[in-house]
């Protein structure tokens, strides 16, 4: 890690309005029992555990300084009541029209779409936005928050990297957004040199570790 990237988180933390916007840590992506269904790699099981840690940590570490918003991939496919569990099956149960039975109160798609986080430190007044595609800004209201929060520069983790964190950060920077991307809070499915230095980078997307994005979010509060 230069200097010059140090000098450059620590400018753009002290003269701008910043969050930290946590990409798809939800169930279907992060719980080891959904994802034991969907591969046989062990050391991909790890890692997500291993992230779902980190970003928690730093989330924790860094909110008074990079308040959070969730972005959670929203679907029929992706929604979960518990690890392992479809939504849908437990919706038609709940549905049954069986005599006495009060008919439960259906949740928002708001709600549901908080429930599906993965032991994040979330609170309730934190924004949680879902989305169908993998840029979260493409018809969601993410940047309509973040303006309306006066942010303009964004930390991003979560997963993938090679999926829906890199068209999330291509669509922030199109936007006019400075991105900063926490590497070690995000994982990728490819070459890791080839997608960071060759895609991000060359977006104009700043690359750093979380411990230097904690340190330079921290003296902006000192400043």
């Amino acid at each position: 890690m230069s200097d010059s990237v140090r000098h450059k988180l620590r400018e753009s933390f002290q003269r701008a309005s910043a969050a930290h916007v946590v990409i798809d840590m939800q169930r279907f992506y992060c719980s080891p029992l959904l994802l034991l269904k969907r591969t046989n790699d062990p050391g991909l099981i790890q890692a997500v555990s291993r992230l779902v840690t980190d970003i928690s940590q730093f989330t924790a570490r860094t909110r008074d300084e990079l308040p959070p918003l969730w972005v959670v991939h929203s679907n029929r496919y992706t929604r979960c009541t518990g690890p392992g569990v479809t939504d849908f099956f437990a919706r038609a149960r709940a549905a049954l029209p069986l005599p006495g039975r009060v008919p439960a109160p259906v949740p928002s798609a708001a709600d549901q779409d908080r429930r599906e986080l993965y032991c994040m430190p979330v609170r309730a007044s934190d924004p949680v936005i879902g989305k169908r595609a993998t840029d979260a800004f493409e018809g969601t209201a993410l940047d309509a928050t973040l303006r309306a929060r006066g942010v303009d520069t964004l930390v991003l983790s979560g997963v993938f990297a090679d999926q829906c964190v890199r068209d999330t950060a291509l669509g922030a920077v199109k936007r006019g957004y400075d991105v900063v991307l926490a590497r070690d809070l995000t994982i990728a499915g490819i070459d890791e040199a080839f997608f960071y230095e060759d895609v991000l980078e060359a977006a104009g997307v700043t690359l750093a570790p979380k411990a230097v994005i904690a340190s330079a979010a921290a003296m902006r509060l000192r400043a």
